[in-house]
């Protein structure tokens, strides 16, 4: 087994690690958390980011969304939604 001393622990951490803590550090901040739909919508920068409850409100809209019930031809003859209903 090694020894690893202080002065190479120091070493690795300001030529290693630290560099990569900063970029990523300096990342983080420039980022914009988007926190509602009009938001997302209207985002052209990818350095953004969505907001957890803006995720989780887009998953819920589209559960809500109604599963199409196709015919033998590929043909929607109805719709069938999340609260049971249905129509043909």
């Amino acid at each position: 087994m090694k020894l690893i001393t202080a002065n190479k622990l120091n070493l690795f951490w300001k030529n290693g690690v630290l560099p990569i803590k900063n970029a990523l550090l300096g990342k983080i901040d420039n980022d914009k958390v988007l926190k509602t739909k009009e938001e997302v919508t209207a985002n052209t920068d990818l350095d953004n980011v969505v907001g957890a409850a803006v995720v989780s409100e887009i998953i819920d809209d589209l559960n809500a969304m109604p599963q199409y019930v196709y015919d033998e031809a590929g043909k929607i003859i109805g719709y069938k939604t999340s609260g049971g209903a249905d129509t043909v």
